[in-house]
């Protein structure tokens, strides 16, 4: 599974890119929306995480003109901050239990 990272934030886009290379997938990471725009035109990610505020275009100019385009793209929205945060503060198994 093939994921592009748009994040203009470096440490940012290292910690995403780390995080799918941990969980096996190919990342592939890019520093602003036009670069993503392309991408995502030439690669044919199966999934693109997009950051909103990034210089050229931003989020949602990327999410128009990949609206516009023929390929058919389910594009969905959610709130990375908050998720990644949980996921990275989520108590492990082991204090959990006690």
């Amino acid at each position: 599974m093939k994921i592009l990272v748009a994040e203009d934030d470096r440490d940012s886009r290292d910690l995403v890119h780390d995080i799918v290379l941990t969980l096996g997938y190919q990342a592939i990471p890019v520093a602003d929306g036009r670069a993503a725009l392309e991408c995502a035109r030439q690669d044919l990610p199966d999934l693109i995480i997009l950051d909103i505020n990034m210089p050229l275009l931003d989020g949602f100019e990327v999410c128009e003109a990949l609206r516009a385009s023929r390929r058919r793209w389910t594009l969905t929205r959610g709130c990375a901050g908050w998720a990644w945060a949980q996921m990275i503060t989520w108590p492990s198994r082991s204090t959990r239990a006690s």
